[in-house]
């Protein structure tokens, strides 16, 4: 599939929009072809661009991407579910001794 699409700064495809010869593409815009989806299920970019053409990224360097997704902190209901489960697991404990 042609597209219309700009990098970024790992020269990561992000696909601005399918190509077709009525739309006046921005200056900074790219034209490359892509064969499949541009995004894996966390919203990384599947492609990059590497002499001039759109190449598929390594899963080695997906997967780096992936790695750098923080993790999110826990939620203040989520802590208290956390301490709520470990208090009754106390509780459970004291009642089996």
């Amino acid at each position: 599939m042609k597209i219309y699409f700009i990098t970024d700064e790992k020269n990561r495809v992000i696909p601005m929009c399918d190509w077709d010869e009525t739309i006046n593409p921005h200056e900074s815009w790219l034209i490359g072809e892509i064969d499949g989806h541009s995004y894996e299920e966390h919203a990384i970019p599947l492609w990059k661009y590497e002499n001039g053409r759109c190449v598929r990224r390594t899963p080695e360097e997906v997967q780096a991407d992936i790695d750098e997704i923080p993790v999110p902190e826990p939620t203040p209901a989520e802590i208290l579910r956390a301490d709520v489960d470990f208090l009754l697991m106390l509780v459970d404990e004291e009642a089996t001794l």
